[in-house]
């Protein structure tokens, strides 16, 4: 089926499969050394496929894989990852991500289940919007109002914090798993755009940023479990926005993450909330379990 097509690894000539992987991901193939594993498909000198492949101690994570357009369909994805297994280290979990929007997607995902690759579990619901865009789904809407003073809710900036609150936020750590996983310990917030959330005057949740080039990504957003339904949470992440839009324009970018792990936040951006988005995708996870070494000759 393959008839003349060649697949190894890649030694020498990287420049050409540059176009086979993502922009990010081309210096390895130049500089890699033995952390890369690139195996190639070729048909004489002319590259036809690739799978890049990026090793760490224990895992080996498929950066990319692709074929050319007019050579699909002839099994050299398979074939790609097949000969990957005979060059990976024995007692490597295989590891690959994917978004939901990449080409090919169905085909690639019920390649991964027959060559024995696990189930796939959505690693992040990924989202993109804009102040204009959560403005424009506000408006007229019975919660226009949300983000001025519910319940007694109010909103300090991160550098307007005392002492006092730094330590209600280290306590609400200790206390709670979940507001661990989201702590701001360690964390790289943009401190222009980052607050707290209080009722009555006590500190019960925050949203932290992160600046990534010219987007805001909101990394962290965590509210103590009884102040997630009152409306307080929500109108935090709208005084966010609105000060994202005040001080970075109506159309700056701002991005939102969140897991499976939050089950009523990923309800919530995949329903009521969606129409702000004006981008979306899935971002998937799947694992195959490490082959077992070869037994040592004795």
């Amino acid at each position: 089926m393959l008839g003349n097509v060649e697949i190894g690894q890649l030694r020498g000539g990287a420049g050409e499969f540059a176009p086979f992987t993502f922009p990010r991901y081309r210096h390895f193939l130049e500089d890699g050394g033995r952390a890369v594993l690139a195996i190639r498909a070729a048909v004489g000198s002319v590259p036809v496929g690739l799978a890049l492949w990026y090793l760490d101690e224990d895992d080996a994570r498929l950066l990319s894989i692709r074929v050319r357009p007019d050579w699909r369909r002839l099994g050299i994805a398979r074939q790609l990852l097949r000969v990957s297994d005979a060059h990976l280290p024995k007692g490597m979990t295989r590891i690959v991500y994917w978004s939901s929007r990449v080409s090919q997607v169905a085909g690639f995902e019920r390649l991964l289940v027959e060559e024995g690759w696990g189930a796939k579990e959505l690693d992040e619901y990924r989202c993109r919007f804009s102040p204009a865009s959560v403005e424009a789904w506000v408006l007229g809407r019975t919660g226009a109002r949300v983000g001025y003073r519910i319940g007694g809710s109010s909103f300090a900036l991160w550098d307007d914090l005392a002492e006092a609150d730094h330590r209600e936020i280290a306590l609400l750590e200790e206390r709670y798993a979940d507001a661990r996983l989201f702590s701001p310990r360690e964390f790289p917030l943009d401190r222009e755009f980052s607050a707290a959330l209080k009722v009555h005057g006590a500190t019960v949740g925050w949203c932290l940023t992160e600046k990534v080039g010219a987007e805001l990504w909101y990394d962290r957003f965590w509210t103590r479990p009884e102040f997630v339904r009152s409306g307080a949470q929500l109108g935090l992440l709208l005084f966010m926005i609105r000060r994202q839009g005040a001080l970075l324009g109506p159309d700056s970018i701002g991005r939102f993450f969140t897991t499976e792990r939050r089950p009523g936040m990923l309800a919530l951006v995949r329903g009521p909330l969606h129409p702000i988005f004006t981008w979306h995708d899935e971002f998937w996870i799947a694992k195959k379990p490490a082959a077992e070494a070869e037994p040592l000759a004795g």
